[in-house]
């Protein structure tokens, strides 16, 4: 028995919402475009502050360790 699945490829617009899918009705390709924005900007910032404090701790850990020296 063979089996062949056919690929239909269709172009979206921003204006057309996908209506041959039963459970991604909702699924609307400008709001997929501005979560797909925000979740890459939330990380971006997330990745600023991560390595700013760690490079504040770094920092800190340079002085205390060379205060420690000439003492």
């Amino acid at each position: 028995m063979k089996t062949v699945f056919k690929v239909v490829m269709k172009a979206w617009s921003a204006h057309e919402q996908d209506t041959t899918l039963p459970c991604c009705r909702t699924l609307h390709v400008k709001h997929a475009a501005y979560v797909s924005a925000l979740y890459t900007l939330n990380i971006s910032i997330l990745v600023v502050l991560l390595y700013s404090w760690r490079i504040g701790v770094f920092k800190l850990r340079i002085s205390q360790l060379s205060a420690h020296r000439c003492s």
